[in-house]
């Protein structure tokens, strides 16, 4: 999907998946249903735990990639990681990274790069060139999960 010239693409095992393109957190962790305990159990999540943090799980991002069953989540954003996120039955936790990986992942002070962030078990492979971002990973279940954001591209550019 893009907006604004900016847009994205998600990826598992090769499917596209556009209900993980310009969305937010919450709406992917959650579904479109407002029924609680319908979610509750569904989702095997404790509410509770999905309430905490509402900058990440509200922020609207180009591409979200990972589900609830991933164990973990990349939100992209523009041309940059915006957070990497550990999803388990306790919740979500955005990652604390170092302030040179942060730095690396929002693209200050670096040019092209291609390099990898092991987050709970999972590597994670990040590929950044003018104006765009690309990560991949496989999850503990064997899904291949990968994804991109940037400038002029998604549903309207056609990918």
């Amino acid at each position: 999907m893009a907006y604004g010239n900016w847009g994205g693409g998600v990826y598992l095992d090769g499917e596209l998946l556009p209900d993980n393109c310009d969305t937010t957190l919450k709406r992917i962790m959650l579904g479109e249903s407002t029924y609680r305990i319908y979610l509750e159990h569904y989702l095997s999540l404790p509410i509770e735990a999905l309430e905490g943090d509402v900058d990440t799980i509200n922020e609207m991002v180009h591409a979200i990639v990972g589900d609830t069953k991933s164990g973990v989540v990349v939100l992209l954003r523009k041309d940059y990681v915006r957070k990497i996120v550990v999803v388990d039955r306790e919740g979500f936790k955005e990652i604390d990274l170092d302030e040179k990986m942060v730095k690396r992942l929002r693209r200050y002070d670096y040019g092209d790069d291609d390099f990898t962030v092991k987050v709970s078990g999972v590597e994670i492979s990040v590929s950044m060139s003018e104006n765009r971002v690309d990560v991949s990973f496989t999850d503990k279940y064997g899904r291949r999960w990968s994804g991109f954001s940037g400038f002029g591209i998604g549903k309207g550019f056609e990918y």
